[in-house]
């Protein structure tokens, strides 16, 4: 946790980019499940600036954008986010996920 604010600082934006592998023929319940936690919480999480949602072929890339990395690491302790992991637990083969800072950017994503 002190670590991801050494790196980027407190007041840096932060962006998660989760790789999500569904489990074989659970890609539809995967995707229906997160559009639902996205429903629930859609205004509901502090330093939230956006969501993205992607997809390529069998596996889904959800890209998250904070104000700072403690609004990362608070929501990675929100129950609400972990009962999500809960519920998709079943859907679920493998995830990656990391935090990164924003390098340069261009145009609207």
């Amino acid at each position: 946790a002190v670590r991801l604010v050494e790196v980027l600082g407190p007041a840096a934006p932060a962006v998660s980019i989760s790789v999500i592998h569904p489990r074989p023929g659970k890609l539809d319940a995967l995707l229906a499940a997160q559009a639902a936690q996205h429903r629930r919480l859609e205004g509901r999480v502090a330093g939230l600036r956006g969501v993205r949602c992607l997809r390529a072929g069998e596996v889904i890339v959800v890209i998250t954008t904070f104000d700072d990395p403690l609004d990362v690491l608070r929501f990675a302790r929100d129950p609400r986010r972990l009962a999500h992991l809960e519920r998709i637990r079943p859907l679920v083969e493998r995830v990656e996920t990391d935090v990164f800072e924003e390098v340069y950017a261009s145009g609207t994503l």
